[in-house]
């Protein structure tokens, strides 16, 4: 888009290597929403340009940055690759898991092993248990919401506890849930 008003174009653009803390990831559907049009019509304005338009997308990671550091480096990196590991292995993601603990490895530190199951150890109706508790509900309000009794919602939340390796509701916020 090369002025406010102008015609909308489609262009081509290499595709970068990630570098350290991004993610590359192919769009397979993006929405434009009113903000986008507005700019097009030239109610809202900005200077800089190009703009990518449309930041509602559906997509999959194709790539990770990774931060590069030499044996014994930099304490943030390996924080930082340690917190990757954790979070793509809880959500499933294992070849990217697999990739920041061998990063993990070159700078001569051991990714912590999982002990708890990924949440594609619940069951359905555990899982819907768990998205609802992640929200703050009660266990009174989700079995009002799925037509069960409380005790039975507690019983879940045991299991689904245990599956996870956590102790808490609070804990349950904090993980990405499918």
């Amino acid at each position: 888009m090369p002025a406010v008003k102008a015609a909308w174009e489609v262009r081509e653009r290499p595709v970068p290597e990630p570098g350290p803390g991004e993610v590359l990831v192919r769009v397979h559907a993006c929405g434009i929403c009113g903000t986008d049009l507005w700019m097009a019509h030239g109610v809202l304005s900005f200077r800089e340009f190009p703009l990518l338009m449309g930041h509602e997308g559906v997509g999959e990671v194709v790539a990770l940055g990774v931060a590069r550091a030499h044996r014994g480096g930099r304490p943030d990196a390996r924080e930082q690759l340690g917190t990757a590991h954790e979070l793509l292995s809880g959500m499933g993601m294992e070849a990217f898991a697999e990739r920041a603990a061998r990063e993990l490895q070159t700078i001569g530190e051991q990714p912590r092993q999982r002990t708890a199951q990924p949440a594609g150890a619940l069951t359905a109706q555990e899982l819907r248990i768990a998205r609802l508790v992640a929200t703050g509900a009660t266990s009174r309000e989700v079995a009002a919401q799925l037509f069960l009794s409380p005790r039975t919602i507690d019983a879940h939340l045991r299991s689904i506890f245990g599956k996870l390796g956590i102790t808490s509701r609070r804990q349950l916020r904090n993980l990405h849930l499918p």
